[in-house]
């Protein structure tokens, strides 16, 4: 078993080209005439895909279902095995199996479901070809032991930078040993998390690119970036330093327990504060007294940390909902009470419900930039993490073509939308029925969105992975735009610090796994 990804980069080869180039397009008995446009980086990806189990890290835009279709197309015409592509939603997987029907001259392509009844399936999977499907109902069939992957010449798994922890890609892939093709956007910025994808994978060889690899230049465009500053003015951030002693006061009490004292003071994440549950249901087993306590400061510490959150990076009216949610809850818990009760949150909360002005600054930058680009004839997407803010930014832009683009699941705003109605959202942004799509984070990965002229993030966010799926939105036909609007003095400021170190340290990875950059020792990167 390689041990780190200067091990595993060693034994790696490259083979030559086996696709067909004719008239710019892609010439295969398999694949329809003069469909595929031909794209150096993409066949020369794919020929060594073909050779040897692959992990594909390629930005978001760049043609991973293309470097997919080809693969099958040879694997297909090579042997009479099957092939499974797994993705992580039902949407996605209706996407790729679009995709693969659009350019494939191949019979017997299937899609599976969790509504189609079991024997209906193993029905299918016995004359199948390819078969599409999420994860979860592959691995729940393999439990249920309905079929086996012993038939599978080539498994191609999707965002394969989830294939870690128990999720259902590590279950599928601990039951297949056979040829995989895993395709990501992103690993990632840890190279011990990467080195646990690839091991879980199975895969020989890693194929990387991005915008300067020589065979990649000339198929995308670039993409600019841009950071909008603003402040928020002296009745926000009294709140704010209310809110934020409160929030200080939790923390210092849990760090005299022993816990978050690897944070450094005033700078403790939500995803710390959140692991300090179960670090404190652990140490204190055995005395219920001191579990109760603690576990009443980490709630309190986490409930103050999202309405700062809310009140910094998205709104005086956001964290008002917030707080109403909070009040109206029928059976509230201890921690609840007290957190309204302090007389800090209590003045907050009267400071809040006095607020006159935007609920943010940022709203009038945004509004701003938005009439500006659609003046130009623009599209655009709007990033939020916070449905609650969709509403606010649509009343602003009144007046303008905008769609809002969310989940299925039923939201604290209202219902979600159904896949149907996602698609058909879609289907009318690419025919420019409106000029702007407003979207939370399920816009970010897989779904074919298309390409736009801006793509507008509402807060900065500290994951390197979702950044560069938002940024794939634009930049593939022409010049693509990107601006990010950042309060300063918040976590918004903390956000974009995070995420561009990480960016930065996978940039570095992902070059040294290009070989343009490779520490002999090995060290930087086997942390």
């Amino acid at each position: 078993m390689q041990t780190n990804i200067y091990d595993f980069l060693k034994n790696q080869k490259k083979v030559e080209q086996r696709f067909h180039v004719e008239d710019g397009f892609v010439c295969h008995p398999l694949i329809k005439k003069d469909l595929m446009l031909a794209k150096d980086f993409q066949i020369n990806i794919a020929s060594n895909a073909v050779e040897s189990s692959t992990l594909v890290v390629l930005p978001t835009g760049m043609g991973k279902t293309i470097i997919a279709i080809l693969v099958a197309a040879e694997k297909i015409s090579e042997d009479d095995g099957k092939i499974l592509m797994v993705s992580p939603t039902r949407p996605l997987t209706e996407q790729h199996h679009d995709s693969f029907e659009r350019f494939l001259n191949i019979e017997g392509m299937i899609m599976f479901s969790g509504s189609m009844k079991p024997e209906k399936r193993v029905e299918e999977w016995k004359k199948a070809r390819i078969v599409f499907s999420t994860p979860q109902t592959i691995n729940n069939d393999l439990q249920k032991e309905r079929y086996d992957l012993s038939g599978v010449s080539l498994l191609i798994v999707d965002e394969a930078h989830r294939s870690v922890g128990d999720y259902a890609y590590t279950g599928i892939l601990s039951n297949y040993h056979g040829h995989v093709l895993a395709l990501t956007a992103s690993p990632g910025g840890d190279s011990r998390k990467i080195m646990e994808v690839i091991e879980n994978l199975g895969v020989d060889n890693i194929e990387v690119r991005t915008s300067d690899a020589e065979d990649v230049r000339g198929h995308i465009k670039g993409i600019n970036i841009e950071w909008r500053r603003t402040e928020l003015p002296v009745s926000m951030k009294a709140i704010k330093d209310l809110v934020n002693d409160y929030l200080q006061e939790r923390v210092r009490k849990l760090r005299k327990l022993g816990f978050l004292r690897d944070s450094r003071p005033g700078m403790v994440s939500k995803k710390k504060l959140l692991k300090t549950r179960d670090e404190i249901l652990k140490k204190y087993i055995r005395n219920k007294g001191l579990m109760f306590g603690s576990l009443h400061n980490q709630a309190q510490a986490v409930q103050a940390d999202h309405m700062l959150e809310l009140l910094e990076t998205q709104g005086v009216i956001q964290c008002r909902m917030y707080i109403d949610r909070m009040r109206k809850k029928m059976k509230k818990t201890k921690a609840e009470k007290g957190f309204l009760k302090d007389p800090r949150i209590m003045d907050s909360i009267n400071r809040l419900e006095k607020y006159i002005g935007p609920s943010h600054p940022k709203l009038d930058l945004l509004e701003d930039i938005v009439r500006s680009s659609v003046e130009k004839g623009e599209t655009m997407i709007i990033f939020t993490q916070i449905r609650d803010t969709i509403p606010l930014i649509m009343d602003r832009l009144e007046g303008i073509r905008i769609e809002r683009f969310v989940g299925q699941s039923k939201g604290k705003d209202g219902r979600g939308l159904k896949q149907k109605e996602q698609k058909e959202i879609l289907d009318r942004f690419r025919k420019r029925e409106f000029d702007v799509l407003i979207a939370t984070s399920v816009a970010e990965e897989g779904i074919d969105i298309p390409d736009v002229d801006l793509v507008l993030f509402y807060e900065p966010i500290p994951s390197e992975i979702r950044t560069i799926q938002r940024r794939g939105r634009t930049g593939r036909s022409s010049t693509g735009k990107v601006i990010i609007l950042i309060t300063s003095g918040t976590r918004d400021e903390a956000y974009y610090w995070a995420e561009g170190s990480r960016e930065r340290k996978m940039g570095r990875i992902m070059s040294w796994l290009s070989h343009e950059s490779v520490d002999q020792e090995g060290d930087d990167y086997d942390e």
